[in-house]
């Protein structure tokens, strides 16, 4: 949905703005960040909003979900 609206720029913007010990204490904004900026092709950023999110076992699933996605568009 934020793809079609447009608002993946707007995620990005947010998140830019926030220290990343912010994000590590809420690592699923930190998820968040990772999938937008996988979307917009930045993978720089993809790797360090995931690596954010490593200690959080919670999101364990997501995190090997976006893995897939990468691998998958990598070929």
């Amino acid at each position: 949905m934020l793809w079609r609206a447009g608002g993946l720029g707007t995620v990005l913007n947010w998140v830019d703005g926030l220290p990343d010990r912010a994000l590590k204490a809420h690592p699923r904004a930190a998820l968040v960040a990772a999938i937008a900026s996988l979307l917009v092709g930045d993978i720089a950023e993809t790797d360090r909003y995931m690596a954010l999110t490593a200690q959080s076992q919670d999101l364990d699933g997501e995190r090997k979900l976006i893995h897939a996605i990468f691998a998958r568009n990598e070929g």
